[in-house]
This record gives structure tokens, sequence and C-alpha cells, in this order.
């Protein structure tokens, strides 16, 4: 289904909006939260979004729009998400140029045609609540140590040394995605996790994990993102 809304309906996987009011903004900030990098914006009128997980959403773009019927925990939602954004939210208004009356929605267009998703976020963190949130920009979480408590995953990386760091908190295996925006895969790189020695790798790019991590099919682990591109994987990593 997903390839064919893609090749069919012409979809810009990168630019991809969520919208909804009520009890459809909280399901979308629900299927945002786990799955963050496939959208390039999320429109919220009165969502109860209120998952920790709320910090996955700082890569991407979150308009806030009045909603007549908003509960407390909508209100609660908007700060979280206007903590978690920054400069990635924006709070719109009733006025014409943000409700499509009038003037066109002049202001709503603007901020429509400024969402383009990031789809490689550099440095990336990552906090897994639930299963649904185990998959990332740059990982998928394969098993954590308790799986009561949230896990988080933080990775930076440093091109010129050709190193990535990991960072993380009741994770306890990982796969990595990897393609040259993150290290230069045609030489050997090092990855170090936590507060372990770095571990050396020599890994070749490959058609074969690109089509892997853009495959429909859910049976296989992965982002499974025609959008997204990766042409390595370093699988099983173990958390020291």
């Amino acid at each position: 289904l997903q390839g064919l809304l893609l090749d069919k309906l012409k979809v810009d996987p990168n630019r991809v909006i969520l919208d909804g009011a009520g009890m459809g903004a909280t399901g979308n900030l629900h299927v945002a939260l786990g799955e963050c990098w496939r959208f390039a914006g999320v429109i919220d009128r009165g969502g109860e979004g209120g998952d920790d997980a709320i910090t996955n959403l700082a890569t991407v773009r979150v308009l806030s729009l009045p909603y007549a019927m908003a509960s407390e925990k909508a209100a609660d939602a908007t700060k979280q998400l206007k903590k978690a954004c920054g400069d990635n939210f924006t709070a719109g208004t009733n006025a014409p140029s943000w409700s499509g009356s009038g003037d066109g929605g002049k202001d709503l267009l603007a901020w429509l045609n400024g969402c383009v998703r990031d789809r490689y976020p550099l440095p990336f963190k990552w906090l897994y609540t639930k299963p649904v949130h185990q998959i990332g920009h740059w990982m998928f979480i394969t098993a954590r140590h308790d799986q009561t408590k949230p896990a988080t995953f933080m990775m930076e990386s440093d091109r010129k040394a050709n190193l990535i760091t990991i960072k993380t908190e009741n994770v306890g295996e990982f796969n990595l995605y990897l393609n040259d925006l993150l290290v230069d895969l045609g030489a050997k790189f090092k990855v170090k996790i936590n507060d372990a020695d770095p571990v050396e790798y020599e890994l070749e790019r490959s058609a074969d994990s690109l089509l892997e991590h853009a495959s429909v099919e859910l049976s296989a682990p992965g982002p499974w993102d025609p959008g997204c591109v990766f042409t390595a994987e370093v699988k099983a990593l173990s958390v020291p």
C-alpha cells in the first residue's frame, strides 16, 4: 500500500504532514511520537499527546492551532510540544491568515511550504517508551534491559575522525543504520558506546541493504522508508 500510494499519487515522502483535531490530533501525535522520521510536520488542534516520548518530535515542525473543545490535557501537551520542539514549534491563531478564510490562509500556506523533513538528523536523540517507538532515524532497538522503563539513545558523528559516539540508557542491543552522511564508508570507522573503548568496522556499501530498508515488508526490521537511504548496517550491537 505504501509503495502504491507513493507511486500512483506522486506523494513526496519528504513532505508528509499530519493534521487532526481533538481525538484525531491525539492519534496523530501518538503516531508521530513513534515514527517522527516519516513526517515533515504535524498540525495539532487540541491533541492530548502527553507521552514522555514527545521529545522525539524535536526534529519535526509542529503547528498548534486553536481548538474550541481543547481539554486541560491538550493545553499541557501544547506546552510540552513547545518545550520539546523549540524553534520548530509555531502557534497559530484564529485569524483568516491561519484558518484559510478571507486572504486564503497565507500564514498557513507559508508554514506548509516550509515543511521538509529532516531525514538524517545529527546529533540524534531518541526516547523509546513503547514498542512502537523502537525504530528511530538511524537505529532499531532490538532489546532493552527493562521493558517497564523508558530507554534513551543519543548519537553524534564526527565524520572527520570517522567516529560515531553513542550514549544509551536501558538499551540492551540495537541495529545501527549507516550511509555516507554519517561516516565515510569508504574507510574504516569506529563506534563508541557509552564508556567502552571504540570498536573499529569496515563495511561495504550495499544495494541489498538499501532495498531492504526501503522495503514495505513489515517482517524485516528496519525503517521501511523509501525516502531514506541506508547502504550499510551493523546488526546486534550489544551495549556494555
